[in-house]
């Protein structure tokens, strides 16, 4: 959802357990969606969700859309799985908090990365070692997952307006 919806990755999972902040975090109380059609000609399936703060905005926060994609990585898609999967994971935990055998778990942006690595190895890339909140390391992670979605859909990076991909045969990382 952070790449289809041009998110920080900081803005959608906290750091560690102990430093979910509703003021700073998006909870699962932002669910359920406004979601809505768009009227065109496709019928375009979208939503929106509020996060409370962000790197440019502050606390003044803003509003993000998820667009349905003709694709695996739809992300429309994936929060309405996310949030029917995890249903019972309470409304003031961390919105992309999900369900164990024991309870629930926030997702922490150290899981999350280590999820991506293990998928860029499987498809035969190095191993990316991650620290989080070190100067240049959410733009190096950034190029990564861009890499790795490129791979996927040629197409993502066009649809990303701070994205630049050049022409369609390499990708080139986002310049933020």
């Amino acid at each position: 959802m952070a790449f289809w919806c041009g998110c920080r990755l900081g803005e959608l999972v906290i750091p560690s357990p102990n430093l979910f902040d509703p003021l700073k975090h998006v909870s699962r109380s932002t669910a359920p969606l406004l979601a809505f059609i768009l009227q065109n000609r496709e019928q375009t399936h979208a939503a929106i969700f509020h996060i409370p703060w962000t790197k440019t905005t502050k606390e003044q926060g803003a509003d993000t859309s998820i667009t349905a994609r003709d694709h695996r990585t739809c992300p429309l898609t994936a929060i309405e799985r996310h949030l029917l999967r995890n249903s019972e994971v309470p409304a003031q935990a961390p919105l992309f908090s999900y369900q164990t055998l024991s309870g629930w778990l926030p997702m922490m942006c150290s899981v999350f990365l280590a999820c991506c690595n293990d998928i860029w190895v499987a498809q035969g890339f190095q191993i990316f070692l991650v620290m989080p909140f070190v100067s240049g390391v959410r733009q190096s992670c950034c190029c990564r997952v861009f890499t790795l979605m490129w791979y996927l859909h040629k197409d993502a990076g066009c649809q990303m307006p701070s994205w630049n991909i050049g022409d369609a045969s390499t990708p080139s990382c986002p310049s933020s």
